[in-house]
This record gives C-alpha cells, structure tokens and sequence, in this order.
C-alpha cells in the first residue's frame, strides 16, 4: 500500500529527529518526501492532499517542530486570508457516511491552497519560498496555512464520521476504502 510507505518515510524522519532531539531533522527528511508527494500525479499519490498533509502535521508536532520558531506555529485566521487576498472560499462540504463528499471537500481546499501559498509568500516577500516544496517546510507561514487547512479538515471528518478521533477515522478510511486514499 503506497500510503503506507509514505507513512513509514514519515515515521522515520520522525524517529530521526526525535532520536537526536532535534525538530529541523524531521524538516530535513521531509524535504524528499514532501518534494516527491508534489510530483505525482493526482491518482499517482498513495495520499491525497489532506491525508497526506494531516500525516505531515502529526509528525511534525509529535517531533516538537514547532519550537523551531519562537513562540511555536499558530494557524493563521480566515481573516488573514482575506488581508492576503486569498479569501477562504471552499464551499464544498462533507456529509455523513459520504466519502465523495470529503472527496470533493478536499480538491477544493487543495485548489484554494495554491492560490493562498502564492499570496502568502507574495505578503511576506518568500512568493518563490512558498511555492517550492523543498523548501517551504522551513518556513512557518507554510506549517500556518497547513495548520489551518488541517483545521477544516477535522472539522469536516467530523461531519462524515461523527464517532471517534481524527486518526480512527482516517485509519478507517485507509483500511476501509483503500483505492480512494489518493483522493482525500
């Protein structure tokens, strides 16, 4: 199962940093890992979009990689979309028990995602930062918006499976409909 080579690539760049006690090496192998998920075609991906970034996201707290920055990783607000000019407009929402619902909530936000990347590197002045994924990682404007798309997520995982914490539902998800991870 692809997915789950990408969640053991994960897990040992995790083992790494948290071996060393060092969040930037969990950054580090992330680089290859995140830069490759990127290349893939859309149903090339053992992940979508937000199972794959959700995956990232756990790593990254469980490694403590938001001390890299002083004060940690704080989502960024719908409000600070708008200032940027790229206004939170994902309508799509999940439904109970309907996994093309969560699905289609997730090409939205993935589209809606490489338009905010781009202002948000335009309004801190890293626009070609943020659009190469090498290298965004190391920035916290990246983990901000990641955070906040993670948010929503959540929320709508919520709406489709209203019983059990986010990681059971997306082992559920992976275990119980396997050929549609690379969707969401």
């Amino acid at each position: 199962m692809a997915h789950s080579i990408l969640e053991t690539a994960l897990d040992s760049a995790a083992k790494t940093s948290l071996d060393n006690n060092n969040p930037m090496l969990f950054l580090n192998g992330l680089e290859a890992i995140h830069t490759n998920w990127h290349r893939r075609r859309f149903d090339a991906r053992g992940m979508g979009f937000l199972i794959f970034h959700w995956n990232v996201i756990e790593r990254f707290r469980r490694c403590k990689g938001p001390t890299t920055w002083n004060g940690g990783v704080k989502s960024f607000r719908p409000a600070d979309f708008t200032k940027f000019g790229a206004s939170y407009t994902v309508t799509t929402h999940a439904r109970e028990g309907d996994l093309e619902s969560v699905a289609a909530f997730s090409l939205e936000a993935e589209r809606w995602h490489n338009d905010a990347h781009m202002a948000i590197g335009m309004e801190f002045g890293i626009e070609n930062e943020m659009m190469d994924p090498a290298v965004n990682i190391y920035y916290r404007e990246f983990w901000r918006l990641h955070y906040f798309i993670n948010d929503r997520f959540v929320r709508e995982l919520k709406k489709f499976d209203r019983a059990g914490a986010p990681p059971a539902k997306i082992r559920g998800i992976e275990e119980n409909h396997h050929n549609d991870v690379h969707k969401i």
